[in-house]
């Protein structure tokens, strides 16, 4: 991102700065544990109440901004204007929404098609392309990070996945090779695949 944005007059204002703090922290707030597609295989409630569209990341927009709303002590945006309020919430939604993997791809095409064509400082939708990318960049960032760091949150990542593989074998539903903790496990072939 910080290549792609070299030589462009890109320059955060307040209110995107506050949205993709707050879209950070509630990216995954409240995260069952399951993928988008277990929770759709199951008819889970929550892929029911988004019509199995980005589910967990709906779910995370909307419980954030539910708790934010209606605890007093927490809603800063209370003290905004309203439309600033109302900009703020929609960016955050927006952002959280880039993080479903489902549609990484094509994300990145579009981001490296605009980039190809010249980012524009001015436009308001490639202000929030450059937001979205910088807030999956951070969220798929850990084989990034010092060694320690990326082998710690790896390990756990796929915890949860086996998590899941075992909750699925439970249910006596297909569990993917990646999920299955009865399967060898290679540490290093699995995340050079994912930063492929």
């Amino acid at each position: 991102v910080i290549t792609a944005l070299e030589g462009t007059p890109f320059q955060l204002t307040e209110i995107e700065t506050l949205s993709i703090l707050l879209a950070a922290l509630a990216h995954d707030f409240r995260h069952p544990g399951v993928n988008n597609s277990f929770l759709i295989d199951t008819c889970d409630p929550i892929a029911l109440r988004y019509n199995s569209i980005s589910v967990l990341e709906n779910y995370h927009a909307s419980e954030a901004l539910t708790l934010l709303r209606t605890r007093e002590e927490l809603n800063f945006l209370s003290h905004l204007p309203q439309a600033t309020a109302k900009m703020i919430s929609s960016t955050v939604v927006q952002l959280i929404l880039s993080t479903d993997m489902a549609h990484h791809r094509d994300f990145i095409q579009h981001f490296s098609d605009r980039h190809t064509a010249g980012l524009d400082p001015l436009s308001a939708s490639d202000r929030l392309l450059v937001l979205q990318i910088i807030l999956k960049w951070a969220d798929i960032s850990n084989a990034a990070r010092p060694f320690d760091v990326a082998r710690k949150w790896s390990l756990l990542v796929q915890e949860e996945f086996w998590c899941q593989g075992d909750r699925e074998k439970e249910l006596g539903m297909t569990v993917l090779p990646a999920m299955d903790r009865s399967l060898p496990f290679n540490l290093n072939k699995s995340q050079c695949g994912f930063i492929e």
